[in-house]
């Protein structure tokens, strides 16, 4: 049997109570949190939504008609009344692009389903959080050659809670 006690009024940190009386334990810590932007593309590229993910941008002439970029909009890093708190929040705006309108939106709702409420690691990161913040249509871009087969593009934003190795400001 064991029992999570959290820290008291101090801020001493959390005790695992196993055995018997007196038998205290500090929690085992998390893994050293990776680069989360390599964590996102590898749980991405891990998903099977049946696309090429692009960090950032679609590099120039790349002739895949249907595809998702993204890339951050915003950052908030959270902190104590003494440091950094070991946690940011991330805004990102994923683009889902295809030369249909419905395939961009069977694209949109395929990346929510993967991320849309998740919580959990992606790769050595710890995501407490992650929600879906706004989707919009973004007008039809027709071909610079003047063809009809341009791009539609569907825009959605999620706010990504992490964990982070936390600075020190001694």
């Amino acid at each position: 049997m064991s029992l999570l006690l959290t820290g008291g009024l101090l801020g001493s940190p959390p005790y695992l109570l196993t055995g018997g009386l007196g038998s205290f334990a500090p929690p085992t810590p998390d893994p050293t949190p990776g680069i989360f932007e390599e964590d996102l593309l590898a749980y991405l590229s891990a998903q099977g939504l049946g696309v090429d993910i692009y960090p950032g941008h679609i590099p120039q002439g790349d002739e895949t008609p249907d595809a998702i970029s993204y890339f951050a909009v915003e950052e908030e890093p959270y902190y104590t009344m003494a440091r950094a708190a070991g946690l940011t929040a991330r805004v990102y705006q994923f683009s889902t692009w295809s030369t249909s309108y419905l395939t961009t939106v069977q694209l949109e709702r395929s990346l929510r389903a993967v991320l849309h409420g998740f919580r959990g690691y992606m790769g050595t990161t710890k995501v407490s959080s992650c929600r879906l913040q706004q989707c919009l249509d973004l007008p039809y871009e027709p071909n610079i050659d003047g063809t009809d087969a341009g791009t539609y593009q569907r825009a959605v934003e999620y706010r990504i809670a992490f964990k982070e190795t936390a600075p020190t400001f001694d």
